[in-house]
């Protein structure tokens, strides 16, 4: 279901908000990029990529439509 639910609070926001989305607003989003590039690096035995999130979005959609 986050295949679908994720992006609505950035979708809502453009089409009924637009004044209020703004570069900065990201700015918490930026903590989650340490994630995934610094800290998962460091904590995971093997060779931790970014094609590791892409398989997650695809395994998302594969369960959807299953």
């Amino acid at each position: 279901m986050n295949v679908f639910f994720a992006p609505l609070p950035l979708l809502l926001m453009v089409w009924i908000f637009p004044q209020y989305v703004r570069p900065e607003n990201l700015l918490p989003l930026l903590g989650l990029l340490v994630l995934w590039l610094i800290v998962y690096p460091a904590l995971m035995t093997h060779k931790w990529r970014l094609d590791v999130l892409r398989v997650q979005a695809i395994s998302g959609f594969a369960h959807t439509f299953a």
